[in-house]
C-alpha cells in the first residue's frame, strides 16, 4: 500500500512540474528583436505558453508614452505546441533612454526592457533633426490648435507624405507643406515643415494621435516620425456666444480697384481677405453676409479666389474672395462697412469692430468719353507742336549745313558772304541784308557768339573799302560759330574720322 501511494505521489509531482515552471519556457516572453533608431520601428515579438487567451486581447496602452504601437501582423498560432506568437511594431517618439514597460497578460507580466533609442540620420550619417510644437491643450470649442512638425536634413531633395486622419468630435485640417533651403556653418540645409491644425467639436477630454510624418529620400521612405500624443481638454462655450461665431481673433484685409475712378454700371471688383482662428466653414460667412445693394451701388454673390505661388503654412486660416460690384450714381461713393464679431478665447468675451471698405470714384461713361476726346485732342495739338518744332529745327541744321559748306569752299568775299546769306535764311532773317545789318541782327539772337564780329566787319572793308584782307583771316571764326551754334554738324566729321582710323 505505501509503495502504491509512493508511486502515485511520483506520478502527480512529475506532471505538476511544467505547471509550477521549474524548467519550463515563462507562460509570456517579450524579445526585442530589432530597431533602436529614431524614426525606424522596433520589432517586438511576443510569446506565449498558450493558446488561451488569444494575445491579441492584450493592454498595450502602458505603451504609449513613449512609443507609438502598429499592429501589422496577425497572431500566429501553433497549435501542436500550445503557443501563439505576435509581433508588434513600436516607433518611439523621441531619442534618448526608453522602457519598454512591463506588458500585464491574464496575470502575467512581462520584465520591463531598457532601449536607446539613437537620433535620427540620414545619408552618410548625417544627423537629421526633428522638433514638435503643440498649441495649446486646454481650449474652448472650435478654438485653433496649431501643431507643426519641422525636420530639418541635409537633403533639398527629400520631401514628407502623411496620411489623412479623421476622429469624432474634432475637425482637422491639414497645414500645407512647405521646405527651405539654407547655408548653416558652411552647409546646406533644408528645413520642411508640416503640420495640422485641430478644431475641437465637443466639449470634454480628447485624445488626438496624428497620422506618421513619412521622411522620404530618392523616392524611398527611410523614416517615419510621429507627431505628440495629444490630449485635449475642451471646455464649452459660454451660453452667451451663437453657435456660428467665428472663434479666436478675425481679421479683414480690403483691396479696391486700382484704378483711379470707376464707370457707373460697369462691373469691378473688391478683393477681400479674411483671416479668422476658426473653422473654414465659419470665417467669410458672416462678413460676407453684411455686402448689401443699397441705393449707390450693386454687390453680387462673390467667389473664391485661388493665388498662385508656393502655399505658406501660416494661410490655412485665410481666404480671399473677389466681391463683384457696380457703382449706381456719379461721385465719391462709401462702400459699407462691415462688423467684426468673434470670440476671443484669452479673454472669454465677444469683440467687435468695424471695419470700413473705403471709398471709390465713380463718374458716367460721357465723362470718360469726353475726356478721352480731351486728351485726345491735346496729343494732337502736343504732337504737331512737336512736329513743327522738329521741322524748324531740321530747316535750321540744313541751313547752317549748307553755310558750312559754303564758307569751306569760299574763294573769294563774295562767296563767304553767301555762306552769311545762308545762315539768315536759317534764322528766318531777310537773306538780302547788309553786313552790318546781318551782325546787329546776330548779336541779338546770339550775343555769346560774338567773337565773330571782327571777322564780319573785316570781310565788309574788303568787299566795300580799300582795306583787302586774306581768306584765312575771316573764315576760321565764321566756322567756328557755325558748329557752336550747332553742334550737331560735328557728327558727321566725327563718324568719318572714326571710319578712317578703323
Amino acid at each position: 500500500m505505501v509503495v502504491r501511494l509512493s508511486i502515485v505521489v511520483t506520478l502527480l509531482a512529475w506532471l505538476m512540474v511544467p505547471v509550477m515552471g521549474f524548467g519550463a519556457e515563462p507562460p509570456l516572453r517579450l524579445v526585442v528583436t530589432s530597431g533602436v533608431e529614431y524614426g525606424k520601428p522596433i520589432k517586438v515579438d511576443l510569446f506565449a505558453s498558450s493558446l488561451k487567451p488569444d494575445l491579441n486581447t492584450l493592454d498595450l496602452s502602458v505603451l504609449d508614452r513613449d512609443f507609438t504601437v502598429e499592429l501589422q501582423d496577425n497572431v500566429e498560432r501553433d497549435t501542436e505546441a500550445g503557443r501563439q506568437h505576435w509581433r508588434i511594431h513600436l516607433y518611439p517618439r523621441r531619442p534618448g533612454e526608453l522602457w519598454i514597460p512591463s506588458l500585464i497578460f491574464h496575470g502575467v507580466k512581462t520584465d520591463p526592457v531598457r532601449i536607446t533609442v539613437r537620433p535620427a540620420v540620414g545619408k552618410d550619417d548625417v544627423p537629421i533633426q526633428v522638433s514638435s510644437e503643440v498649441g495649446g491643450t486646454t481650449v474652448w470649442i472650435n478654438q485653433a490648435v496649431r501643431v507643426v512638425m519641422e525636420i530639418d536634413s541635409d537633403s533639398r531633395y527629400a520631401s514628407l507624405e502623411t496620411g489623412t486622419v479623421q476622429q469624432d468630435g474634432l475637425e482637422i485640417v491639414s497645414v500645407p507643406y512647405t521646405r527651405t533651403t539654407r547655408m548653416t556653418d558652411g552647409k546646406q540645409r533644408t528645413l520642411h515643415r508640416i503640420g495640422w491644425v485641430l478644431y475641437p467639436q465637443t466639449p470634454g477630454k480628447l485624445t488626438v494621435q496624428l497620422p506618421a510624418v513619412a521622411y522620404k529620400r530618392d523616392g524611398v521612405v527611410t523614416h517615419r516620425f510621429y507627431p505628440p500624443k495629444i490630449e485635449l481638454h475642451v471646455r464649452p462655450l459660454p451660453a452667451f456666444v451663437p453657435p456660428t461665431m467665428p472663434i479666436g481673433r478675425m481679421t479683414l484685409d480690403v483691396a479696391l480697384p486700382g484704378r483711379f475712378f470707376l464707370v457707373r454700371r460697369e462691373l469691378e471688383f473688391l478683393t477681400l481677405r479674411v483671416t479668422s482662428e476658426g473653422p473654414p466653414d465659419q470665417r467669410p460667412s458672416a462678413v460676407l453676409r453684411q455686402l448689401k445693394s443699397d441705393r449707390t451701388v450693386t454687390f453680387y454673390p462673390p467667389r473664391d479666389r485661388v493665388d498662385d505661388g508656393e502655399p505658406d503654412t501660416n494661410n490655412v486660416n485665410e481666404r480671399t474672395f473677389q466681391v463683384p460690384f457696380a457703382p449706381k450714381t456719379m461721385g465719391l461713393i462709401s462702400l459699407p462697412s462691415v462688423r467684426l464679431q468673434y470670440f476671443d478665447p484669452s479673454t472669454g468675451k465677444i469683440e467687435t469692430h468695424t471695419q470700413p471698405l473705403g471709398r471709390v470714384l465713380s463718374v458716367s461713361q460721357w465723362v470718360v468719353y469726353t475726356g478721352l476726346a480731351g486728351l485726345a485732342l491735346v496729343l494732337y495739338r502736343l504732337m504737331n507742336s512737336l512736329y513743327r518744332w522738329a521741322g524748324h529745327k531740321y530747316r535750321v541744321y540744313r541751313a547752317y549745313r549748307k553755310a558750312l559748306h559754303r564758307l569751306r569752299q569760299a574763294n573769294t568775299p563774295q562767296e563767304l558772304k553767301a555762306g552769311l546769306m545762308e545762315i539768315a535764311g536759317g534764322e528766318c532773317w531777310p537773306t538780302n541784308l547788309t553786313l552790318a545789318v546781318w551782325l546787329e541782327r546776330w548779336k541779338g539772337r546770339h550775343p555769346r557768339l560774338s567773337f565773330v564780329s571782327e571777322s564780319v566787319l573785316r570781310l565788309q572793308d574788303w568787299l566795300y573799302g580799300p582795306t583787302e584782307a586774306t581768306l584765312e583771316e575771316v573764315r576760321p571764326s565764321l566756322i567756328d560759330a557755325c558748329y557752336r551754334r550747332m553742334p550737331l554738324l560735328k557728327f558727321p566729321a566725327l563718324i568719318k574720322k572714326g571710319a578712317s582710323a578703323d
